[in-house]
């Protein structure tokens, strides 16, 4: 099966798969399985090729700012968009399964809640933070296979999850590192969009294919074809995501 192509089963089972491990976190806070379960759920979404396809744009948004030290505690500060707090969860996570010690988790929980209950700490954290990415996931991947085309096999343009607009400011920027900055005002948009593939599309192919649609593009702005030529880019760039989400929501508001 083609790397970009998803079967609606796998989907369907892939859904099913992260719920369970989702139902094991919130669960068990049990000092051994907890820290046992999240490895699960990291090892799930990295092997399994449509979960890890759903979920690697959340792990280049930056989270940096969320954590900030309180006189040796630490403070959180969760954002306000769910995309971020998705991404901060899935990175926690993924650090917390690299840490060859069961307390991992329990010890970085109390400097956050600081109860002597470890049990409470976790619950807190569960309840607060992890459960409504949890939730929200689940939510997205629901809509993403009600919306799926009738096709049994499913193109990579339709399997996004990560909320484009709810990532993008007031402007219109959306900036992850510090060289992937797009700018709906930008003199040349196409100038951007050719820029940003010949800097982070290293297959020939995929960059072939990628400045073809980006040209083909530019000779049919302001033409009705215009629409129909942006989900080709989309789904050509589909596997960069995180670098092309903002130049995305460019192009879907020229079509608005």
């Amino acid at each position: 099966m083609e790397k970009d192509i998803f079967n609606k089963k796998e989907i369907i089972r892939a859904r099913r798969d992260i719920q369970g491990c989702m139902e094991d976190i919130l669960n068990n806070f049990g000092r051994t399985m907890y820290h046992v379960n999240i490895k699960r759920f990291i090892n799930l979404i990295e092997f399994n090729r449509v979960l890890k396809f759903l979920t690697a744009p959340f792990y280049d948004l930056d989270t940096n700012n969320i954590e900030e030290d309180d006189d040796g505690w630490i403070e959180l500060n969760i954002s306000d968009s769910i995309d971020y707090q998705i991404a901060y969860v899935f990175k926690k996570f993924k650090y917390f399964s690299s840490v060859d010690d069961q307390l991992v988790e329990y010890n970085f929980l109390y400097d956050v809640f600081r109860n002597t209950s470890s049990y409470e700490n976790v619950e807190i954290w569960n309840n607060e933070v992890v459960k409504p990415c949890f939730r929200e996931i689940l939510f997205r991947i629901d809509d993403l296979i009600e919306d799926l085309p009738k096709e049994e096999e499913v193109n990579a343009k339709y399997m996004s999850i990560i909320n484009i607009g709810s990532i993008s400011n007031a402007n219109g920027n959306l900036a992850i590192g510090d060289k992937n900055i797009q700018n709906n005002n930008s003199v040349d948009l196409f100038e951007d969009i050719i820029r940003l593939i010949n800097e982070n599309i290293n297959d020939d192919y995929e960059k072939e294919e990628a400045l073809r649609i980006a040209n083909e593009l530019k000779d049919n702005q302001n033409k009705g074809s215009f629409k129909d030529i942006v989900p080709k880019f989309i789904a050509a760039t589909a596997k960069y995501g995180p670098i092309f989400l903002g130049m995305w929501q460019t192009l879907q508001n020229i079509c608005d």
